[in-house]
């Protein structure tokens, strides 16, 4: 379906319009990016309704790309054709931006959910850089950990989404307004906090002999760290040991480590 010559302006509009969490929530759409993002949508039974694609892409004659256009217009998708440099300007230059999807946003998990599909949460604390938030879920997903993020953290922010390689298609996540609110709700569930900081600690491998579950791993963000709420909260703090003088590893890949040490080693 297409809604003709030159409707691919509203659809711009639109993707434009999401790209903030404002916009999102009131769409209730976010946007992914490249041909293998879309067909990672489709297997996950995430089904996109919108699609913007280049002029070269849709002439593109390949069995791959022809079966996507043709699975995206038969599951109902308004796919729209724009001229190459309108989508080369939308992808600031990046080569998968040859075709944008818009997919809906999906439905808030609750807390007993995220328990219940797994006893340890990760827990990204304002973590401010999109990319980092990303590759978190990625990593979150792929230990088995459910996601939850809290405040400025944005899982659906596209650079987050382009990070994520498909992670948000099937990640267990809730979100939280704030850390007050996170803090209440694991209260009445019975959810233990350990903090991650970056010196006096406990190391990774004696948290996991002493983890309580229900338990949730609050990595703070990038600059400062976490709150100091948020650490006297903890029942502990675990730092992760460094060889050389750098003060702190980044929040992804600490985020790795730990989730490495507490759900392979218990």
């Amino acid at each position: 379906m297409s809604a003709g010559r030159d409707g691919y302006r509203k659809l711009l509009a639109d993707i434009e319009r999401v790209g903030t969490s404002r916009g999102r929530r009131t769409f209730g759409r976010y946007a992914i990016e490249g041909i293998r993002l879309a067909e990672r949508a489709i297997r996950s039974g995430v089904h996109p309704t919108h699609a913007l694609v280049s002029a070269s892409f849709d002439d593109e004659r390949s069995n791959r790309v022809q079966s996507l256009l043709r699975e995206l217009r038969e599951g109902g998708a308004l796919v729209e054709i724009a001229p190459d440099a309108v989508l080369l300007t939308l992808s600031e230059g990046r080569k998968d931006g040859n075709i944008v999807t818009l997919v809906p946003l999906p439905e808030e998990r609750s807390l007993r959910q995220l328990i219940e599909a797994g006893p340890v949460l990760l827990v990204a604390c304002d973590v401010e850089d999109p990319g980092n938030v990303g590759a978190m879920a990625r990593t979150s997903l792929a230990s088995g950990a459910p996601f939850v993020s809290v405040g400025r953290s944005d899982l659906y922010h596209p650079r987050a989404v382009r990070i994520g390689r498909g992670s948000h298609f099937r990640i267990v996540h809730r979100h939280y307004e704030s850390y007050d609110d996170l803090a209440k709700e694991c209260a009445r569930e019975g959810v233990a906090f350990y903090a991650s900081v970056s010196s006096g600690g406990i190391a990774p491998r004696e948290l996991a002999k002493r983890l309580r579950r229900p338990a949730a791993i609050l990595m703070g963000q990038e600059a400062f760290g976490l709150s100091r709420a948020a650490i006297e909260a903890s029942e502990e703090r675990v730092t992760i040991p460094m060889a050389t003088a750098m003060d702190s590893l980044s929040v992804s890949a600490a985020s790795a480590i730990l989730l490495y040490e507490l759900l392979q080693r218990t």
